[in-house]
């Protein structure tokens, strides 16, 4: 057989059993290993030849002189011997193990060679003892072959190569000259003996071999096995993974997926949407992009945590979108095998963009009202200004972030402007441009004081050092400053003074900071006049004093009854008045009605807080409320006869009207009344009552924006309660009947429960359509699709939906003819507008009729549907179409919905650019009607929509 050997495979191990196939693999690997072997040991040889014909040159050059002398009369040709005798035999092996390298002849081959070359080697030594240890190093050599064959060719070559040279020369074989006949017995012996010896390691290495390779065979069919079971729960994975693709695919918040090193594998649609970039280039890190790079850093550090310890974390953090900056909300949880091991991290992303931004307005507006109530405060603690002056510009810098503060004075008599105060941050390293500014005078128009001044407004520089004209530039470049802000200090109409701020960093402070740093300008204006004639101007010192006292109260509550009852409370004090009352305008009623009072008798004022005016009584001063304006009406004051004839009935000499506003729209009056006329209503007492209006507005705002948020929470609330028990009420009776279905009820009953189910069923579906309506509404992408409508097609399209439902009461839907009445507007809003409009009255109807009507006019239509149901309260009629508002919105209520019908129609007529108009009467019924106009004709700004 040749000794390349085959590959073991003839019979395939998978059409055996198992022991069988086992040992025909572990066969072929052996044959393949042993082949190996073979190559290798072939290539070793040839290498080993080489080295050895070099050793065999170098030796007959320097040792076979040495070795040889002394033998007079004998030629040493042994150079030309190692070089023409070694050559042949390295050059036989060559060729032999580099062309027929693994096969048996060319293992006896170079085995032979081998005994021939250390032949060799022994008589360039002429015969020295250790060099015939080469022989044994040669038998050591051909054990790497591991196989017992190649011993017999080098052994016959060595006994032939004793005999011969033992008997002919025996010079080359021993040292000694003349060789004993016992010592060619000898080294055969040993040779015998350390050939045997090898032989049985290379049989004991050739049985590990077939050791090895049986354990190799087994470990392969084991893993085939095992890749069999691993490719079918890899299926199942597949597929479980394909269902939770889909599921995530519709879900409505982002969801992701990563693997131990926090690599993202998996985004879903969604979250696409909320990063604003397709989900494959999120994959990997390519999210990070996203991420805003202030909070990138923070970000990573806290998902390295999360990952290495295995922990669920969330996040809040702003992402880069091209629609603009986005906050979300993140969170994340480990994925565990069934062994409990993590195998990567789930996730989910929301879009809390609107949360955040209430919650920032929130922060600033307490910002603010906590900064001019520390500045108030400063005011109302300091007796001088010199005291003052430092404390109010480091409360200010210290608020805001600036680094340094500049409180500037005209110098009446030299007609310039001189540094009355000053405060800079100590690590802020600005000493010097504040001992040069205070060195300074700036006439009017120069520097940034003299520009407030002669422009009589704020201004804002973003870099003093580009700016070549400005004149304190050089030294606010030698300590670093680049941003400037300053601010007039208006009073009575007047700058008194100027304030500016220098900043180290660029920031530019926004309408809302300028408007509060404004306000606080006012409050320093009335703190530096009174300190300019302290004696004359006396009362300046109780205003300051008297609005940090309202600031104090009205910063301790935001609730706006509690708020209004400590504003009349403190107002009364600080203006001496004998009682006061606060009027706020409920706009559902369009009036307004006195939340607070104080100064009254108890009797008279409950009797007082039960009075409702008519918007119409502040008309005529509406305008300067708004503006801000304080309005004095006196009982011979005849623009205001409503309030003239309230004074006159309890005899009151004076009242002052305090504007209370809310993003500049009225929302309230504060009337302070005075019995015995006052002295005149002066600057001092006019400008505690104008604090008075700014701060209860900005506090009457804050205590509006917590109420909405509150009233938010609780419509959620609500909601989710409505929706539970709506939800569960259909889904029970489905259940139900379904299982009375079971039990195979006669025919009768079963078309009972099966008329059940469906009703049941068509609610919910009722349910699901409303929730997806009122979804579509606040995404803001519904927009109307105007075409003509006939009204008749449309009515009898609504009868025959209707006509096809379940009678769950006994009443009578009309469909009164149109007359050929056609609508150019959105068919399907209007469809959605009169069926829930039907479908509501069927519900508080339980008897009688229903009307659905319309009449044709001028420019458009009218939309008529009359019950005779239940009818609602007046008092409720203001709040029916508010989201989730229902009469009744407890568990237990008698009518199931919620509340999503009417405000799902308010908000479409309102899209079409229609009105709604209801009338109702409890026991007797509601008539709602719906007013739309006619788009045939496009209108200015608003372009023509057509059905595609």
């Amino acid at each position: 057989m040749d000794g390349r050997g085959s590959d073991g495979r003839g019979a395939s191990p998978r059409a055996a059993e198992p022991g069988a196939a086992a040992s025909v693999r572990a066969e072929a690997l052996f044959r393949e290993h042993r082949q190996r072997v073979y190559t290798r040991t072939d290539e070793f040889f040839v290498t080993l030849m080489v080295a050895e014909w070099a050793a065999a040159i170098l030796a007959a050059h320097l040792i076979s002189p040495l070795a040889w002398a002394g033998r007079a009369g004998e030629a040493q040709p042994h150079l030309l011997i190692a070089i023409v005798v070694g050559g042949a035999i390295t050059a036989w092996t060559v060729f032999v193990g580099g062309k027929y390298a693994g096969r048996r002849w060319t293992r006896h081959s170079i085995a032979a060679a081998q005994m021939l070359m250390a032949a060799l080697l022994v008589h360039l030594t002429a015969g020295r003892i250790e060099t015939h240890f080469v022989i044994f190093g040669s038998l050591a050599f051909l054990a790497f072959y591991r196989d017992v064959t190649v011993f017999p060719p080098a052994a016959i070559v060595v006994v032939a190569d004793h005999v011969l040279r033992g008997v002919y020369w025996p010079d080359s074989a021993y040292d000694l000259g003349v060789m004993p006949w016992w010592r060619s017995i000898e080294d055969l012996g040993w040779i015998a003996f350390v050939g045997f010896s090898i032989a049985v390691v290379c049989l004991r290495s050739r049985r590990e071999m077939r050791s090895i390779a049986a354990q190799r065979a087994e470990r392969e069919i084991a893993n085939e096995t095992t890749e069999a079971i691993v490719r079918a729960r890899t299926r199942e994975l597949a597929a479980s993974e394909s269902r939770f693709r889909t599921l995530s695919a519709a879900a409505p918040i982002g969801i992701f997926e990563s693997d131990l090193s926090g690599q993202a594998t998996y985004f879903n649609a969604r979250w696409g949407e909320i990063a604003g970039m397709p989900p494959e280039e999120g994959l990997g890190s390519g999210w990070i992009r996203t991420v805003h790079r202030d909070d990138r850093q923070t970000l990573l550090e806290q998902s390295s945590r999360a990952l290495r310890e295995n922990l669920e974390s969330s996040h809040d953090f702003r992402i880069e979108t091209t629609t603009g900056l986005r906050w979300v909300h993140a969170r994340t949880k480990p994925v565990r095998a069934e062994d409990g091991t993590v195998t990567g991290h789930i996730g989910t992303m929301e879009d809390v963009t609107d949360r955040k931004r209430v919650e920032e307005e929130l922060r600033c507006s307490e910002r603010r009202l906590a900064l001019q109530y520390a500045v108030a405060r400063v005011l109302a603690e300091c007796e001088t200004f010199a005291e003052a002056g430092p404390r109010i510009l480091q409360t200010i810098c210290e608020s805001v972030g600036w680094d340094a503060g500049l409180l500037w004075r005209m110098d009446e008599d030299e007609r310039m402007l001189r540094c009355q105060a000053s405060w800079h941050a100590p690590a802020a390293g600005v000493g010097s441009f504040i001992a040069a500014s205070r060195a300074r005078a700036f006439a009017p128009g120069r520097g940034l004081p003299g520009r407030i001044w002669a422009e009589q407004a704020a201004l804002w520089i973003p870099d003093v050092q580009a700016e070549p004209d400005y004149v304190p530039a050089p030294i606010a470049a030698c300590d670093g400053l680049r941003a400037a802000f300053g601010f007039p200090i208006v009073l009575g109409g007047e700058i008194v003074a100027v304030m500016e701020f220098y900043s180290h960093d660029i920031q530019q402070p926004d309408a809302e900071s300028i408007q509060t740093l404004t306000t606080l300008g006012a409050h320093v204006g009335q703190f530096i006049e009174r300190q300019s004639a302290k004696a004359a101007h006396a009362q300046e010192a109780q205003a300051t004093a008297a609005l940090a006292q309202v600031g104090r109260e009205l910063v301790s509550s935001l609730e706006t009854r509690v708020l209004l009852e400590r504003l009349c409370e403190v107002t009364t004090a600080v203006l001496g008045c004998g009682y006061i009352s606060a009027w706020m305008h409920q706009p559902e009623h369009d009036v307004y009605v006195p939340i607070a009072t104080y100064g009254f008798p108890i009797e008279e004022a409950e009797i007082y807080r039960t009075l409702r005016a008519p918007a119409g009584l502040f008309a005529a001063m509406e305008a300067r409320l708004t503006a801000g304006k304080l309005v004095f009406v006196t009982p011979d004051t005849a623009e205001h006869p409503a309030i003239r004839a309230m004074l006159e009935r309890r005899g009151t000499a004076l009242a002052v009207c305090i504007p209370l506003r809310n993003r500049g729209k009225l929302i309230g009056v504060l009337i302070a009344s005075y019995p015995v006329a006052p002295a005149p209503f002066d600057v001092h007492a006019t400008r505690i009552a104008d604090g008075i209006s700014q701060l209860a507005s900005m506090a009457l705002t804050n205590a509006r924006l917590v109420e909405e948020i509150e009233d938010a929470s609780r419509l959620k609330s609500e909601f989710v309660s409505t929706m539970s028990h709506e939800l569960r009420t259909p889904i029970n009776v489905i259940l139900g009947y379904a299982e009375m279905l079971e039990d195979e009820p006669a025919e009768q009953q079963r078309r009972q429960l099966l008329a059940s189910v469906r009703r049941s069923s068509l609610e919910l579906l009722e349910l699901v359509e409303a929730t997806l309506d009122m979804n579509r509404i606040a995404s803001g992408t519904d927009v109307p699709r105007r075409e003509m409508v006939p009204i008749d097609d449309l009515v009898a399209d609504l009868a025959a939906e209707f006509g096809a439902l379940p009678r769950t009461s006994d009443v009578e839907v009309r469909w009164p003819a149109a007359h050929g009445v056609a609508l150019c507007t959105d068919r399907r809003k209007l469809k959605a507008i009169v069926k829930n409009l039907v479908g509501n009255a069927r519900k508080f109807t339980p008897t009688g009729t229903i009307t659905v009507g319309c009449e044709p006019t001028a420019d458009g239509a009218v939309l008529t549907v009359r019950d005779t149901g239940i009818g609602m309260a007046r008092e409720h009629l203001p709040f029916i179409f508010d989201i989730f508002r229902q009469v009744d919105s407890s568990d237990s209520r008698s009518y199931a919905g919620a509340g999503l019908g009417l405000y799902i129609v308010h908000t479409l007529v309102t899209q079409l650019e229609g009105r709604i108009e209801v009338e109702s009467e409890l026991g007797i019924g509601s008539t709602f009607r719906v007013i739309l106009p006619d788009a045939t004709a496009p209108r200015d700004g608003v372009p023509e929509l057509t059905a595609s």
